[in-house]
């Protein structure tokens, strides 16, 4: 990182390069444009890679530059109050920034599907898709309209420009009021991070900018709205971030909510109407869409598009409600079907369910629900012995998304996070900063319980087509495991780094694994050796990346 003060005392700059993983995209970018807000100061940002400039006090700006994880930034301040600006930027920088991220799902693997032998049997018909939230849920088929700026507006009444202006003035303070209202209502956090989020977009600056730009060029209120939506929809979308890209569902929903209180009209019904269990078809869904839903009757929930990092996704596992995204032409397929069974374990949506298929997922159901039971009596109970020794119990993880759920199931701690998934099912490898940002979602889940992160073990049965790795017909022996590290020395070290600056958020110790066979005072045979370390206690020197 650079930084840089000009001669000028009203101008100050800062160069450094962007540490999130999913890049600037609208929870970073909204809160970098708080902090830039507080001050009278303008907030000039460049994305340098690819010479394009934004306002940083709007996040919508900010978001469609298209800021990459490595891409060098700088930003210029101007204004009598640039100093103060400047250090206030240099402190959000260093140490908020890179905190104020979530992970990219690269953890999610697809593996080959293969159905039980006893559903293999009787199951007929079924539509394959990419389980996003576990579970079975079952249910009417309801086939939701996905919500879209309209395409035209019809008749309006002439209005003067001042008019237009008061008429964009009460629709945003009347949106924002509504967020407001949903976020004291103190919300999952999940949902808590959207909705502030979309609270960024409805008081956006270069939005605002936009729309008064529109008017002054004699645009109705309602027409400079929906031309700011299509704008700001296509900068984005014309990004070549897939995270960055989803969010332009949230700016046409934003538009499109104050369009409604402008025109006093609905375009389309935001609301899906559920009167018993029901499975949710639709080709996407904004986050308004799914927060209106009547949690008491979402059985499942099947999407055509949307990524894992969809809002709507992000959602959907807050809530817990099984979801498949990913079925092509959901919609068409399932329009005929009275009522579905949603696999998400398996990844189906079956539409035709038969006396054998719904008695096997009865079953299914039966064994869920009583493993679930017998667990919960010893959720909050401090975990003994019979003969009363206290010990603890820890969960092994393969993926950020396991361990709230971990935590939430009573884990006092990460026993093992199996970092290789992180490594697998892609074309290159994870970067410092992808890893860092999964090991301190790992650390501040855990507070302060141990989380203990196991460095990438391939090789063997786990093959990555990015490193050159002989094939091994043994799971436990052969090259792999620590015997790799010395070829891959960097990617070791840059492993152990993403580790260690994860320490400072939380208890977080790392282990390593020894694959190859090993003889001591008589050998173990195939057996692991493994050794853990503190990560807490001078673990820089000890291990010395």
């Amino acid at each position: 990182m650079i930084n840089m003060q000009s001669a000028r005392a009203d101008k100050f700059e800062h160069a450094f390069c962007c540490p999130l993983p999913n890049g600037l995209h609208a929870r970073p970018a909204s809160q970098l444009a708080n902090l830039a807000t507080r001050y009278a100061s303008e907030f000039r940002l460049t994305n340098e890679r690819t010479a394009t400039v934004a306002n940083a006090k709007s996040v919508l700006d900010v978001v469609a530059m298209d800021v990459r994880c490595g891409d060098g930034c700088r930003m210029e301040i101007f204004g009598e109050d640039a100093e103060p600006a400047h250090a206030a930027l240099c402190e959000f920088v260093t140490n908020v920034l890179p905190t104020c991220d979530e992970p990219i799902d690269i953890a999610t693997v697809e593996r080959q599907r293969v159905l039980p032998p006893s559903l293999r049997r009787i199951i007929g018909m079924y539509f394959e898709g990419r389980a996003i939230c576990s579970g079975i849920g079952q249910g009417s088929v309801i086939i939701a309209r996905s919500l879209s700026l309209p395409t035209e507006l019809g008749e309006e009444s002439p209005e003067s420009m001042d008019e237009a202006r008061r008429k964009v003035r009460v629709a945003i303070t009347a949106l924002r009021s509504t967020l407001e209202a949903q976020l004291s209502a103190k919300p999952v956090s999940g949902e808590a991070a959207i909705l502030r989020a979309h609270l960024a977009i409805a008081g956006d600056v270069g939005l605002a900018e936009f729309i008064e730009a529109r008017i002054l060029k004699n645009r109705s209120a309602a027409q400079a709205v929906l031309e700011a939506g299509r704008a700001f929809a296509a900068k984005l979308n014309a990004a070549q971030s897939g995270y960055i890209r989803e969010r332009a569902v949230d700016v046409e929903d934003i538009c499109l909510q104050l369009l409604e209180i402008i025109r006093g009209e609905s375009f389309s019904a935001a609301d899906i109407h559920l009167e018993g269990p029901s499975v949710v078809v639709a080709d996407t869904l904004t986050p308004r869409q799914i927060l209106s839903l009547d949690k008491r009757h979402v059985s499942a929930l099947v999407l055509a598009h949307g990524g894992t990092t969809s809002h709507a996704v992000i959602l959907a596992r807050s809530f817990s409600i099984p979801t498949l995204v990913g079925v092509a032409d959901a919609r068409a397929k399932l329009a005929r079907a009275d009522e579905a069974i949603v696999d998400a374990q398996l990844g189906l949506v079956i539409p035709s369910i038969t006396p054998n298929i719904k008695r096997y997922y009865e079953r299914e159901q039966r064994k869920l629900q009583a493993r679930s039971k017998r667990l919960r009596r010893f959720l909050f109970k401090p975990p003994t012995t019979t003969d009363g020794a206290t010990i603890d119990v820890a969960a092994n993880v393969s993926t950020a998304e396991e361990l709230a759920q971990a935590f939430l199931a009573g884990a006092d701690g990460i026993g093992l996070f199996r970092t290789e998934m992180l490594f697998m099912d892609r074309e290159a490898p994870p970067t410092e900063e992808e890893q860092y940002s999964v090991y301190l979602q790992a650390a501040r889940a855990a507070g302060d319980k141990p989380v203990i992160i196991r460095t990438f073990d391939v090789g063997g049965d786990k093959p990555v087509p990015y490193l050159d790795l002989p094939q091994s017909t043994s799971a436990f022996t052969g090259y792999r495991g620590v015997r790799v590290y010395p070829q891959y020395r960097e990617l070791f070290r840059s492993q152990l780094r993403a580790v260690i600056r994860a320490t400072a958020f939380g208890n977080i110790q790392v282990m390593a694994q020894w694959s190859a066979r090993w003889t001591k005072s008589g050998g173990c045979g195939p057996r692991s050796r493994k050794f853990r370390m503190s990560c807490r206690s001078k673990v820089s020197s000890s291990i010395r990346p």
